[in-house]
C-alpha cells in the first residue's frame, strides 16, 4: 500500500442523533496513528469520493481513530456512510493534515484565557485540543462555547459536562438557537451574542473557532471589531 493511504476498518458506529454519527476505525496494518489534536484526515469513501474530517479522537499514537460525521442529504459522500457503511467495512485514510493546532508550548505561548467556539460537527477537533491543553497543566480559564439547535443536537454533552465538573478552570457553555422547552435552563440564541456578552470586557484571550464558513467568518469579524488581535484568533471552517 502506498504511503499516502492506510487501510482501516469500522469497529463501531454510534448514532448521536438522526443526522450525526460517530464512526470508530481501527488500522489494519499501522500499529499507531500519530496526529496533533485539531488536525484532520482525508477519508477515501470510494474510488471517486474523498472527504476531509476533523479527528475527534482524544488520544494520539494508538491504532484507533474516531470521526464525527454529519449527514449531508444532497451530498455524494455522507449518504454512502450513513446508508451502507457497517461494522467490518474497510476504507482508506490519509495521514493527519492541517495546522489548526495548539502551540507546542501552551504554557508560555497562550494568553491567560482560551476560548473554543464551535457549531455542529466543528466541536470534533476541540475534544482532543481541550484534553491536550488541560493535560499540559494550563491553569488559565478555558471556555467551550458550543452552538447548535436543540438538546438532541448537543454532541459529547456528557463528556463535557463531566469535564466541567472535574476541572475548575474549564467551562462548558452550550447555546441552543431553536430550543423551546422549559426544561432547558441554559443559554439560547446565537453564538455571536454570547461571545459579545462574555467578552464585552476586553481581556487577553486566544480564540479557536471551528464550524461552517459563515459562522466562523462572522465570529472572527465580531472579535476583531471588539478589539482582539488577528494573531490570537485561529480558525478552521468547512462548507
Amino acid at each position: 500500500m502506498d504511503g499516502k493511504w492506510q487501510e482501516v476498518k469500522i469497529i463501531g458506529i454510534i448514532e448521536e442523533n438522526i443526522n450525526t454519527r460517530r464512526f470508530f476505525f481501527e488500522f489494519t496494518e499501522l500499529e499507531q496513528f500519530n496526529f496533533r489534536a485539531g488536525q484532520f484526515i482525508k477519508l477515501k469513501i470510494n474510488d471517486d469520493i474523498v472527504r476531509a474530517y476533523s479527528i475527534a479522537s482524544t488520544i494520539p499514537g494508538i491504532k484507533r481513530l474516531e470521526l464525527l460525521v454529519v449527514l449531508k442529504k444532497d451530498g455524494a459522500g455522507t449518504p454512502i456512510l450513513f446508508e451502507k457503511a457497517k461494522i467490518g467495512d474497510k476504507f482508506l485514510i490519509s495521514k493527519a493534515l492541517g495546522n489548526f493546532v495548539l502551540p507546542k508550548n501552551p504554557l508560555s505561548d497562550l494568553e491567560s484565557e482560551v476560548c473554543f467556539i464551535a457549531t455542529g460537527s466543528g466541536i470534533a477537533p476541540f475534544r482532543g485540543m481541550i484534553s491536550e491543553l488541560l493535560a499540559s497543566k494550563y491553569m488559565g480559564t478555558v471556555n467551550l462555547l458550543f452552538g447548535t439547535r436543540t438538546m438532541e443536537d448537543l454532541l459529547y454533552r456528557d463528556k463535557f459536562d463531566a469535564l466541567d465538573y472535574a476541572q475548575p478552570n474549564f467551562h462548558y457553555i452550550p447555546i441552543l438557537s431553536q430550543e423551546k422547552r422549559e426544561s432547558w435552563q441554559g443559554k439560547t440564541g446565537r453564538v455571536h451574542a454570547v461571545i459579545q456578552s462574555i467578552y464585552k470586557v476586553h481581556r487577553p484571550c486566544d480564540f479557536y473557532i471551528c464550524g461552517r464558513s459563515k459562522m466562523v467568518l462572522e465570529a472572527k469579524a465580531h472579535l476583531l471589531q471588539m478589539g482582539y488581535d488577528n494573531n490570537h484568533i485561529h480558525t478552521e471552517n468547512y462548507g
